[in-house]
């Protein structure tokens, strides 16, 4: 086999074999529940490491949360508020 079909063939197995891992927006409810529990979240899960916290107008008036732990998002976006 050629260098090259074999690179091709290589990268063809890389990626397929590649997991699939799709980004998800997730909003935050109307309450004060702290940020780490699926509570705090419509859908009832919170946000993983590349899912896009969003507060929007879900959230009626200001509200103070607490991170409740340690807490990492693939973003932060507020809108609609």
């Amino acid at each position: 086999m050629k260098p090259r079909n074999r690179f091709l063939l290589f990268t063809a197995i890389f990626i397929a074999a590649a997991p699939v891992v799709h980004a998800a927006d997730v909003i935050k409810a109307n309450n004060t529940d702290a940020l780490n529990l699926g509570t705090s979240w419509t859908g009832g899960t919170a946000p993983g490491t590349g899912d896009v916290a969003v507060w929007d107008s879900t959230v009626t008036s200001a509200n103070t949360v607490l991170l409740g732990g340690n807490l990492s998002w693939g973003g932060l976006r507020v809108g609609n508020a």
